[in-house]
């Protein structure tokens, strides 16, 4: 049984709060600038931040990012961690930089295993809570469904409004039995910003459509971040579909994938 340590609302918003001060620090992404702290029910925290600290996208030629030429991100275009990811891989102890460098090479199987056993075998960040700036991506969502996550506190959308694809995300959250709430900003009486905490709801059938469908596996984008064959196998498929489906493939859909496991 978890026993969770109770944090309250002003907890939150603080922790939140120093999250958004990070965010004016240089990004190390050409597409977004996130920041996460994952909070395990022991009350231990965990930051990640989404890119890559020793070869950040913002280095190189902006028509080297994948996700502005419209492929499909999840499939393992983007190399760069997100934020969530980031900090999962840290509560297991790993340093997100290190394990796609050469040095690590030989180990990267056994690193894998451990990922996959840690996170989603054991479920070692069961009930944990994550604060993130950002809405979640497809690829976290699955990340923290199947790493048991229990409530999601973010900040903003990618665009001021959020988009269908991002009500169909917070669908799959909420199905999955993970909470959500949204983090705003307001102008107190005298003028000061303040931030307030409200629960990011969605439409009980769209909720229940999500209920059981295949989505793909949180196992599947650990594989789709660090296991260079798995990689190039998926790629494969996605360049079969641009082929064979356009226009249909600039849809956003998590099921224009190959994983290795799907759950239902």
């Amino acid at each position: 049984m978890i026993t969770m340590v109770y944090l309250s609302e002003d907890f939150i918003l603080d922790k939140y709060g120093d999250l958004e001060k990070r965010l004016e620090e240089p990004s190390l992404c050409l597409n977004r600038n996130v920041y996460t702290i994952i909070i395990t029910p022991d009350a231990k925290e965990y930051h990640g931040r989404n890119g890559c600290e020793h070869d950040p996208c913002t280095n190189k030629s902006p028509k080297s990012c994948t996700r502005k030429k419209g492929r499909l991100e999840y499939l393992g275009d983007c190399q760069s961690l997100c934020g969530e990811f980031s900090a999962m891989l840290k509560a297991l102890g790993l340093n997100p930089d290190s394990i796609n460098s050469k040095e690590v090479s030989n180990l990267k199987p056994y690193l894998i295993t451990y990922m996959v056993d840690e996170l989603f075998v054991k479920k070692r960040l069961e009930g944990s809570k994550v604060l993130t700036t950002g809405f979640p991506c497809p690829r976290c969502i699955s990340l923290m469904i199947d790493a048991g996550i229990s409530e999601v506190y973010f900040g903003s959308f990618k665009e001021p409004k959020p988009r269908d694809i991002d009500i169909k995300r917070a669908a799959e959250l909420t199905s999955s039995g993970i909470h959500i709430f949204r983090i705003s900003k307001y102008d107190d009486e005298q003028g000061r910003i303040k931030h307030k905490i409200k629960p990011f709801k969605v439409s009980s059938i769209l909720e229940s459509f999500f209920v059981g469908k295949a989505r793909t596996s949180g196992e599947a984008y650990v594989r789709l971040f660090f296991d260079k064959e798995y990689q190039s196998v998926v790629r494969k498929g996605d360049d079969f579909l641009r082929e064979n489906f356009d226009p249909f493939i600039n849809i956003d859909s998590d099921y224009f994938v190959f994983p290795n496991k799907w759950h239902q």
